[in-house]
């Protein structure tokens, strides 16, 4: 029994990693650029980096504008920080 559901576990992984990656690989809608482009907002530097971003690369993937987002917001952070 413990056999079998260590199995359907890895199996589930298996296919929810696949289907991250898959989704991964679509293009991102407008809608979701500008919600990410909303998100980043508030921070003058990190907006003006995402839409740098954008500007050379403007029409990511849905895991390219997450890692846009994230590199954006890193680069926006104080050094203190």
């Amino acid at each position: 029994m413990v056999k079998n559901a260590k199995a359907l576990a890895l199996c589930a992984l298996a296919v929810l990693t696949l289907a991250m990656s898959v989704r991964d690989n679509l293009p991102a809608s407008q809608q979701e650029i500008v919600r990410v482009a909303a998100s980043v907002g508030g921070n003058p530097s990190a907006a003006s980096a995402l839409r740098e971003d954008l500007m050379r690369e403007p029409d990511p993937t849905k895991g390219r504008l997450r890692a846009m987002r994230a590199q954006a917001l890193a680069q926006a952070k104080p050094a203190s920080a």
